[in-house]
């Protein structure tokens, strides 16, 4: 169950809302244990995330989205607002409750920062026991970013295949799921599950055929 919805004024019913939906998933499934992850904003009272384990959801996810601090509050105004500081706080009591891997982090791979950036981003995560899942950045019509320009194909190759190898390094993979978070298909972006079992390394990478969309053309 990919369970989110965005953030709630108040994010303590937020969480409380989760939890109840979580008991109603549990009973429903008749397990103690159920597979998520649930997605949502850092309660300003972290003592909550207790009753969101106790529903049996086994990931945790919160996601901050942008790592660098200008392009933080310039991109996510709103959790911004929350700041960084709870957000490293609701990880840090995510990952005493549901473990090593189960709790995460969810950056976007946007223009606003630079791979070097993200990556730092990534490993402060990965040294404190937090996964960190990627996605994508890709403007949406008509919204306040629908001008931003995404990261080009090779930028995007470089940073993941990077995130790979670390998910590899600091031993995030293989895990319990043998999938870099849930399912394959839980992922926004069929990559991260590439780039961490070692289908699309540095080795086997090559941009100046791999990108070259052009030679199927006729």
């Amino acid at each position: 169950f990919d369970l989110t919805g965005g953030t709630f004024k108040d994010r303590d019913k937020e969480c409380e809302k989760y939890a109840e939906i979580g008991n109603i998933i549990k009973s429903a499934l008749r397990k103690t244990r159920f597979s998520g992850p649930f997605s949502l904003s850092p309660p300003n009272n972290l003592s909550l995330l207790e009753r969101l384990f106790e529903t049996g959801v086994d990931v945790i996810s919160f996601n901050p989205d942008v790592w660098n601090d200008l392009a933080f509050s310039e991109i996510c105004p709103g959790k911004s607002r929350i700041g960084k500081r709870q957000y490293d706080e609701a990880l840090k009591v995510a990952l005493s409750l549901w473990g090593r891997g189960n709790a995460i982090a969810q950056f976007l791979v946007g223009p606003w920062e630079s791979n070097e950036s993200l990556l730092e981003g990534i490993k402060y995560h990965l040294d404190k026991g937090i996964l960190v899942n990627l996605t994508t950045f890709s403007p949406s019509p008509m919204s306040a970013l629908s001008r931003a320009k995404p990261k080009s194909l090779n930028e995007l190759a470089e940073v993941y295949i990077n995130y790979g190898q670390l998910i590899r390094e600091y031993d995030f993979y293989p895990n319990a799921r043998n999938s870099i978070l849930t399912s394959e298909s839980s992922n926004r972006s069929s990559i991260s599950n590439e780039v961490a079992k070692g289908y699309l390394t540095r080795e086997n990478y090559d941009p100046h055929t791999d990108l070259n969309f052009g030679r199927w053309k006729t």
